[in-house]
């Protein structure tokens, strides 16, 4: 079978194994740097339960050894290593973090080394179905494999290891394992019917039930039926075919992400002892509510330092496993000494008899036939004698991390890391030597050669499974084979592609940035690895076209339909965005969140137009005089462009004509000496939480007052500078039935168009499809508006004197409004910004009730101080936005203000006026980017402002948590599409306007068309959630 081993010499221990009548060949398997105490190993053979404790001990002989002696040896699937591959593959059975390379497997001092580190790798990752995928992830390791090379059946092996890591963070997951030959690690075709499957009984355990995930066994005992030609493989007929698992051993270190404190030198009271977990992986599952490793098991171990005892994982019907597998496990502790010197795990395996465990020459857990035995419970449901494996099984050796098998604390665990193993040996008797993959009892080879398509993807790995497939009883291997050479061609193709892609991937991720001391204590959230993935996922049959953050969305659950809103040319590192998510004021002072990128645009596209006629998905560019605040300036869509990757918006000297809407919904036009731009996104682009960023140069200079640019939100239901829609809604943002929300006096308000009061005459809330008793509004949230402190000018326009330096205002607009003489901004808002050199203060403003605000609206808002830089440079102004909780702005990532919900508590003054509790908007917002200008907002030095002027935007980006996704004008909860649709006359009362509301108004049946809203919109969202 092998003809040579990594030396052409024979050792000490071969002669010892010819004398035996086995083969040269499989002498071979035997390291001539085994020593000659190794030769053979005393060990305990009885197949009783406990038997060891009275049982002499049987002297077995070494039949396959590896010392790794030989440093640099190549174990990559071209090098052909007799034993070992070490293998190009995504784990996606386990949902690894890591992609395993044959760059992290190596030889050196003796010993195999298998390392994780951070560093984009790629390898292939097969699905059920056949298909393949290549796949990058942010960390590399390394993972080696016997199979089809080197397998047994039955004997005692043994592995020296040192673990990775150390005993306090947790996260890395060494294993070593075996699996029977007829499934291939990691390739899913392959496993599908086979894993982990040691049966031989033809029933309807073996077959799809429904306390179980797996699809039944592929191969079962029952009669060949359905057309397998199990005898073509040279298969007895009635004997179940399976690859089941066993595990020698899987280390865990306990979660240290759940607020374990103190040092891997220092641990404090809640630290616990590392383990090794033991394990028999087993299918078909037992039915719900039968006993479970009640008999034919024992625990040696637990009177040992290793205090061994039934693995307390309760995965499914309150037992060790999950809907895929059984898991009759065992753990034992093991200690420091684990992680710095070598310990010897063992493994004796009487095929259908015993399985006993060994660590350091302990035994520690043993199971026999007597624990699967058949059971059945209350209902009939039942499962037949499963079996301890038969089948020839081969070796895995791998590093892996999943959250899946244990909590990975990314952010303290230390890379790179190694597990080293000094030797691997297996002893079997003498008189019942079994070596090789395909023995004749139970035969692989021509399964194998026969479904090369299963396991085969990659060209190099051809070799993999020699000969062809002579059972020539199917007249459809011709197409088989014409279709494994293209399955191998195009597996090539994907691979190299990979690799292309690879080239210029960067792992930008915050995973870079490991602090030089690992703190104590650990962050508050463990960020998510996938907002890390870079972007070379590719599927077979595509070619990657820059989808970078699309990919990366896909891969963490973004839906399809928002992908395309994800700019082609966004950044690698901006498709995530590490943000602070607590919801009270002042408690960003742990570590941040990742969230993922939802929208982008990047502004590269100097083609793109913005006109209202042309139907981007995002903006319009608006023409429109806004009355509202008594603008200087008429927007005019072509002062907006794109140009030099920036969207510009821009204030010209030059007489316009634009359009105003009274608060009647009647329309004028208005001119002015003063053109410039404002886009929205309204009823295009809403989202309602999460974190958005702009990235702008502020038009003007730092000294001479007037020049308005702003960024800001609006509810859905109000268009901006469209009064008539603007009336009763804006800014609104209350759900409580009282006198606040009608008409006030200290207000100029109104009174809520739509309050959570009754239906008064005329509203017909129930036809648009919203909720009974919901206050609905348009409130306003300014990321930014700047402006500079008033500048004295004479008649003529001339500056007398020096004005104050410009200012950033961060607002929540906010009505009702509080009456007189009560508590503002006390509590529920912070300005961290104050400690940084934007100065960050609430904001001075005093314009009614001595709070900021006016007879329209209360103000929460604070300011920062602003330099030179805005004017030269692109700065980023942020929102992270919990509806109902809080709003958090940022200028450059620095949280500089905050308001949670506790600033808009109810309020009573000595009169007996009050307000009820505001909210932190619920609604779905816009966005806008304007220019203006305006006496209402700031002091305007029209004779010194330079013109044309212009207001740049480098990129919009949208991120929300994944599980939080909620993107879309007219959501579930708040919708507005029907409001809209059946009053457009309002919002668009201009022809070329009309395709801003794409909805037609059906809510003209009122007794029926509420209870089909609802219907539909329970539909989509169980089809959501689905």
């Amino acid at each position: 079978m092998l003809a040579l081993h990594v030396a052409a010499t024979t050792g000490p221990c071969t002669q010892q194994l010819l004398d035996t009548g086995t083969s040269s060949n499989l002498a071979a398997n035997i390291d001539p740097d085994s020593p000659a105490t190794a030769c053979s190993m005393a060990v305990c053979t009885s197949t009783e339960l406990g038997g060891c404790a009275s049982a002499a001990k049987e002297n077995l002989i070494l039949v396959m050894s590896d010392e790794f002696n030989k440093d640099g040896r190549g174990l990559a699937v071209y090098q052909n290593d007799p034993l070992w591959t070490a293998e190009n593959l995504y784990y996606q059975p386990t949902s690894d973090m890591e992609v395993y390379t044959a760059q992290q497997v190596a030889t050196g001092g003796g010993s195999l080394e298998i390392t994780i580190n951070k560093g984009v790798g790629q390898g292939i990752s097969q699905a059920p179905d056949g298909s393949s995928t290549s796949v990058a992830m942010p960390f590399v390791s390394g993972m080696v494999s016997s199979w089809n090379k080197f397998c047994f059946t039955g004997g005692y092996l043994e592995v020296s290891a040192v673990m990775p890591g150390d005993d306090f963070y947790s996260g890395f997951w060494p294993a070593t394992w075996m699996m029977g030959n007829l499934g291939r690690a990691g390739y899913m075709a392959s496993t599908g019917g086979m894993w982990p499957y040691s049966y031989d009984v033809c029933d309807a355990a073996a077959g799809k039930v429904d306390w179980s995930s797996l699809p039944g066994q592929r191969f079962s005992a029952c009669p060949d039926t359905a057309g397998n030609n199990q005898t073509r493989y040279g298969w007895p007929a009635g004997v179940g075919r399976g690859a089941p698992e066993v595990d020698l051993f899987e280390m865990s270190v306990p979660s240290s992400v759940n607020g374990l404190k103190g040092t891997p030198t220092a641990h404090d009271s809640d630290y616990s002892l590392p383990y090794v977990s033991q394990t028999l992986q087993m299918a078909p599952l037992q039915p719900p509510g039968t006993a479970f490793m009640a008999s034919g098991v024992n625990y040696p171990g637990a009177s040992s330092d290793f205090d061994t005892q039934k693995s307390s994982w309760s995965g499914i019907y309150g037992r060790p496993g999950n809907t895929y597998q059984d898991s009759f496990s065992a753990v034992s502790s093991i200690n420091t000494s684990f992680f710095s010197e070598y310990h010897n795990f063992g493994l004796f395996w009487q095929p259908g008899e015993v399985l006993r465990w060994y660590i350091d020459g302990q035994i520690t857990f043993e199971i026999t036939a007597a624990a699967l035995t058949a059971v059945s419970n209350s209902s009939g449901a039942e499962v037949g004698q499963r079996q301890i494996p038969l089948e020839a099984m081969y070796i895995i050796m791998n590093l892996g991390m999943s959250n899946d098998f244990t909590p990975v604390d990314l952010y303290r665990l230390s890379f790179p890391a190694t597990m080293k193993v000094d030797y691997i040996r297996l002893y079997q008797d003498p008189t019942a030597i079994n070596v090789g993959c395909s023995p004749t009892a139970y035969p692989t080879q021509q399964y194998l050669a026969c479904n090369k398509d299963l396991y085969i993807v990659l060209k190099e790995d051809r070799g993999r499974i020699p000969g062809g497939c002579t059972s020539g009883a199917l007249a459809s291997q011709p197409a088989l084979s014409i279709g494994l050479l293209a399955m191998l061609v195009r597996g090539s193709m994907l691979l190299a592609q990979s690799l292309v892609l690879g080239k210029y991937i960067q792992d930008r991720c915050f995973l870079d940035q490991q602090p030089p001391a690992r703190p104590a204590t650990p962050p508050d959230l463990t960020p998510r690895l996938f907002n890390c993935l870079p972007s070379s996922v590719l599927v077979l049959g595509h070619v990657a076209r820059g989808e970078t953050c699309r990919t990366r969305g896909a891969a963490v659950g973004v839906p399809q339909a928002l992908l395309d809103g994800i700019d082609e040319t966004t950044p690698l590192d901006a498709c995530t965005k590490s943000v602070c998510v607590a919801t009270r004021w002042g408690a960003c002072s742990g570590k941040p969140t990742a969230m993922s990128l939802v929208m982008s645009d990047e502004f590269g596209n100097p083609k793109k137009s913005l006109a209202v006629g042309v139907r981007d998905r995002k903006w319009t560019a608006e023409k429109l005089h806004y009355s509202a605040t008594q603008d200087i300036e008429v927007y005019q869509p072509e002062q907006v462009q794109v140009r030099g990757g920036a969207l510009e918006l821009k204030m010209s000297k030059r007489s316009s004509t634009a359009v105003m809407q009274g608060v009647d919904g009647s329309m004028k036009e208005v001119s002015s000496k003063y053109a410039s731009g404002m886009v929205t996104s309204w009823n295009k682009f809403c989202f309602t939480g999460g974190y958005v960023e702009v990235s702008a140069q502020l038009p003007g200079d730092d000294v001479t007052p007037g020049f308005w640019p702003a960024i800001w939100m609006m509810g859905n239901l109000a268009r901006p500078g469209y009064l008539a829609t603007a009336e009763g809604m804006w800014p609104y943002s209350y759900s409580t039935c009282d006198d606040a929300a009608g008409k006030v006096a200290w207000s100029t308000l109104p009174g809520q168009r739509f309050s959570a009061c009754m239906d008064r005459p005329g509203q017909d809330r129930g036809r648009f499809g919203w909720e009974q008793g919901r206050g609905r509004g348009a409130p306003e949230v300014d990321l930014v508006e700047v402006g500079m402190g008033y500048r004295k000018v004479d008649k003529e326009g001339r500056a007398k004197g020096a004005g104050s330096p410009p200012t950033a205002s961060h607002s929540l607009q906010m009505a009702p409004l509080q009456p007189p003489g009560t508590p503002f901004m006390e509590r529920g808002v912070a300005y961290p910004g104050s400690q940084t050199h934007h100065k960050t203060t609430e904001n001075d403003w005093k314009g009614v009730h001595g709070r900021p605000g006016n007879l329209w609206q209360d103000c929460f808002s604070a300011k920062s101080l602003l330099n030179g830089t805005f004017y030269a440079q692109f700065h980023k102004f942020g929102l992270f936005w919990q509806p109902g909780e809080v709003m958090r702005w940022t200028i450059d990532d620095q949280v500089v203000f905050e308001v949670n919900a506790d600033a808009l508590v109810e309020v009573t003054n000595a009169t007996g006026a009050y307000a009820g509790p505001r909210s932190i908007p619920n609604e779905a917002m816009y966005l806008v980017m304007n220019f203006g200008m305006s006496y209402s907002f700031s002091s305007v030095d029209l004779a010194h402002l330079a013109f044309p002027s212009i207001m740049k935007i480098d990129h919009v980006r949208l991120y929300q948590l994944t599980d939080k996704i909620n993107v879309g004008c007219s959501p579930m909860r708040y919708p507005t599409s029907q409001y809209l649709a059946c009053n457009k006359e309002r919002f668009v009362p201009l022809k070329e306007d009309k395709i801003r509301i794409p909805d037609r108004c059906l809510s003209t049946t009122r007794s029926y068309l509420p209870a089909l809203v609802w219907i539909a919109a329970l539909a989509a969202y169980l089809y959501y959630k689905s």
